[in-house]
């Protein structure tokens, strides 16, 4: 699989998150979803500030890929976002290109600048409809996301301290 760009890599470590459910109606087990999975990349990335790693403009893209969800994120995660972590900028993404054939609804990416200010993706995530295939069932949901470790430590130093 090759890859463009500065401190991109054909294989990588990453930590992953899964979150798995059922619809319950309106959207509530995706927006939970996504706040959850948001939440626990900002507060990792907050955390490694902290201990002096070089990451500035923390940068949260979320793709509405139906264009149904909009409204609901941008009540229900970015506005909690905002609030939690007003270091980082949430919004939305509609020029996304990647990942468009593998994730269904929703999918994000959050992106860290170096202290140049050249912007790098450290997560991508977003629903697939994995499970509703496995199980034969429209109601499954399920939500995928990984931080790449290897970038996050070789461009911000994270974890050197």
């Amino acid at each position: 699989q090759p890859f463009k760009g500065a401190a991109s890599f054909a294989h990588f470590r990453l930590f992953a998150l899964c979150t798995a459910g059922r619809d319950e109606g309106s959207f509530r087990f995706e927006l939970a979803a996504l706040l959850d999975h948001l939440r626990f990349y900002l507060r990792l990335l907050a955390a490694l500030q902290a201990q002096g790693a070089g990451l500035h403009g923390l940068d949260v893209r979320v793709t509405d890929l139906d264009g149904t969800r909009a409204d609901a994120v941008a009540a229900v995660v970015f506005a909690p976002l905002a609030e939690e972590f007003p270091q980082a900028q949430a919004r939305f993404d509609p020029e996304r290109v990647s990942g468009r054939i593998y994730y269904a609804g929703l999918c994000f990416a959050i992106y860290a600048s170096d202290a140049t200010g050249q912007a790098y993706m450290l997560v991508d995530g977003g629903f697939t409809t994995w499970t509703q295939q496995l199980l034969n069932n429209a109601k499954e949901r399920l939500l995928i996301s990984g931080i790449g470790t290897e970038r996050l430590f070789s461009v911000f130093g994270a974890g050197e301290t």
